[in-house]
């Protein structure tokens, strides 16, 4: 039994058969047409014996939004997900006269319990336009077969994105809903065998370092987290030599993931092999909710391939005075240049460029009016050899130097560099 991470199709899993594409399943066997869902129907869960279907709908100011699920012969087969929704194979919908077959699972949520075999409740959520949540819950009594005698299947979180690129290295992360294993699978295409890391067990949040690599390599790879098996993804590590290369910086990328995603679409066009974002990457990064609808699924066709280095905004500490967030340190895999930041600035070398990322949210890490030790690291960084011997020093952060409001830029403080913000700054090499 797998799990394909796909948004827009569903598969099931036939033990005489394999994976097989749920559209596919349900034309040829049962006559029906996923793609001629639509939510006209009042609610009602109907059994034929062969496939089980469910119809809801639910109106709210924006609109009428509505679901349906379709179980085809789940005695026999073990189903698999889109992602986030548990067992529901296709979740299709009309509001407003547009389809949400397609933009559905980019920002739902949802669970599915099952208890000795039985479906007990379908639980799904999606975040309206006006702030609101729209929560449908559904209780049955459906029978199913258990599978491997779990009571409740997983599902990835956040499908897997690649973190830390190095000449040999590369970082592999991704979440599961439920604690699980570790493992990648690794190899360069056309090659039949694929080599493998095994990681820590029982996490839902999975790290895990390739190492052995080759520099400037394209390499393939796949995830597995006990039943979840991810569908393969490509990466690409870092030069050992000097050549040109592509790269994207942008930011604040907060409150609005519809634009996010299509910012993210035009950045996939340009084919970067890194990407900086300089801070604000949620609303609230404090809040764990937010960092999937707002970040993770408007990039995951883009940090399934490509790293993405981030540098920290007011946003990611909101609504605490302190200069941690645990969350962010659990999501990234960053370079630890400096011991005592907790990965809150760093700095890499891609290539013949030598990358630098401050944290200017709170001025005591870099100011000159008492303890710095961000300022006193970027000292040490300016005179390193690394540094000195790149032929371009890129320097990102969040806050701007310079603001016609007074209380949002950086004036008053002192390194070496431009300071912090909603910018890129590129220093000669004799900075």
């Amino acid at each position: 039994m797998g799990h394909l991470g796909l948004y827009n199709h569903a598969f099931i899993w036939d033990a005489a058969q394999g994976v097989r594409n749920l559209s596919e399943v349900l034309d040829s066997q049962y006559g029906v047409n996923v793609g001629d869902f639509r939510l006209d129907w009042p609610t009602d869960v109907s059994d034929d014996g062969r496939v089980i279907v469910g119809y809801g709908m639910h109106p709210h100011p924006g609109g009428t939004e509505a679901w349906r699920i379709v179980v085809p012969e789940a005695s026999t087969m073990a189903l698999l997900t889109t992602g986030v929704l548990g067992l529901l194979l296709s979740v299709c919908g009309k509001r407003k006269g547009v389809d949400l077959s397609s933009i559905l699972c980019s920002d739902w949520k949802g669970s599915v319990r099952m208890l000795h075999g039985l479906l007990k409740c379908f639980t799904a959520q999606r975040p309206s336009r006006r702030g609101r949540h729209l929560t449908y819950q559904r209780s049955t009594g459906l029978g199913f077969e258990p599978l491997e005698d779990r009571c409740l299947l997983s599902v990835f979180l956040k499908e897997p994105y690649v973190q830390n690129v190095g000449t040999s290295s590369m970082t592999i992360m991704w979440e599961t809903d439920a604690a699980a294993s570790t493992l990648v699978e690794y190899r360069q295409p056309g090659e039949t065998e694929w080599q493998s890391a095994e990681g820590e067990s029982g996490v839902t949040i999975h790290e895990q370092e390739l190492s052995g690599l080759s520099a400037d390599t394209m390499y393939e790879y796949r995830v597995t987290s006990d039943s979840l098996v991810s569908l393969p993804r490509t990466f690409h590590t870092a030069p050992a030599t000097p050549r040109s290369f592509r790269f994207v910086a942008y930011g604040d990328t907060r409150t609005n993931p519809d634009e996010h995603t299509q910012v993210v679409q035009s950045i996939v066009q340009t084919q970067p092999e890194l990407v900086l974002h300089v801070g604000d990457l949620v609303h609230n990064g404090m809040d764990a909710r937010e960092w999937d609808p707002q970040f993770f699924v408007p990039t995951r066709n883009l940090m399934g391939d490509t790293p993405l280095y981030p540098a920290w905004g007011n946003h990611e500490y909101y609504s605490t005075q302190a200069n941690d967030n645990p969350l962010v340190d659990e999501y990234f895999s960053l370079p630890e240049t400096d011991p005592s930041s907790g990965e809150r600035w760093y700095a890499f070398t891609y290539g013949n460029v030598r990358f630098i990322s401050l944290d200017t949210t709170y001025s005591v890490d870099f100011d000159t009016s008492g303890e710095s030790p961000e300022r006193d690291w970027l000292l040490d960084e300016v005179q390193s050899t690394a540094y000195t011997n790149a032929d371009w020093q890129i320097v990102f952060f969040h806050n701007p130097p310079y603001c016609s409001r007074g209380d949002k830029d950086l004036s008053g403080a002192h390194f070496p560099g431009e300071r912090g913000g909603h910018g890129l700054q590129r220093a000669p090499p004799s900075v």
